[in-house]
């Protein structure tokens, strides 16, 4: 089985080694020829590829060549250009898959889709809380892009991701010593990127398409505590919270994963 994966990053890397260890095939891209070896030593088949909202860039047609899944994993990267259309580039590369053998295709999204309240709601993959923050609404425009699409929807399984921690990889470090953080009652919702690695490999083994999971560690202590206690853990400097101004948040829900995919969290947070 041929598996490629659009986007070898901090995720993606480490998912195309154990797919690689697994026994599948696997191809991976990146957008720099620094990239390109560390990933062909790896045993990956690495190829440049760069998407755009002007189109696309690298040789997309040869990555995609007889897949059977394709895995998406480039999120918006609206911090570095807040003006990116990402539903454009997700529109450009939905154009150019191979029409004649349609790959089962996973993209990663993330529950940014879905909306903060005051009220904290409990949140399902059938939740109709649409987010108002422009990250979420690119992704809501992306993921419609595959749900509304009658070739691909049933191909397509959305996996919508919480906050990504790894070893080396933590959210206290960019808050560490920052002042009037907001929201400081609300839920965390964040899940490790190893979790991730094994809900995809079990959406692979059991052939979950047409699926969209929520895919966020089932623990949900308030980020006060949660980050004061990953500082205090690590001696680095406090954050500080607002004190005053309503909390905005939600608990994501995960439960369709444990139930569905029959997963248990593991990586602890």
């Amino acid at each position: 089985m041929k598996i490629g994966i659009l986007g070898c990053g901090w995720l993606g890397f480490p998912l195309a080694q154990k797919l690689l260890a697994d026994g599948f095939s696997v191809r991976g891209t990146t957008t720099s020829e620094e990239k390109l070896s560390t990933l062909k030593e790896a045993g990956i088949e690495a190829f440049i590829v760069c998407l755009s909202q002007e189109g696309i860039t690298g040789d997309l047609n040869t990555f995609l060549k007889d897949l059977d899944i394709l895995i998406i994993n480039i999120p918006p990267a609206l911090r570095k250009s807040p003006n990116e259309n990402y539903s454009s580039k997700i529109a450009y590369l939905i154009n150019e898959l191979p029409t004649n053998k349609l790959p089962k295709i996973l993209f990663a999204s993330s529950t940014s889709v879905y909306a903060d309240s005051v009220t904290f709601p409990v949140i399902t993959e059938n939740t109709a809380m649409l987010s108002d923050s422009i990250n979420g609404k690119q992704l809501l425009e992306a993921e419609s892009l595959f749900i509304q699409n009658d070739n691909l929807s049933q191909l397509t399984t959305i996996i919508r991701l919480g906050g990504l921690i790894g070893e080396h990889r933590h959210p206290i470090k960019h808050l560490s010593g920052k002042t009037e953080i907001k929201s400081p009652q609300s839920p965390i919702n964040l899940v490790h990127h190893y979790d991730v690695i094994d809900i995809i490999k079990a959406i692979i083994r059991d052939k979950k398409w047409g699926e969209i999971f929520n895919v966020v560690y089932p623990w949900h202590p308030s980020k006060r505590n949660y980050y004061t206690n990953a500082a205090l853990d690590r001696s680095i400097a406090l954050p500080h919270f607002e004190e005053n101004g309503p909390s905005l948040g939600k608990f994501v829900s995960s439960s369709k994963v444990t139930t569905e995919l029959n997963f248990t969290f593991s990586h602890l947070l």
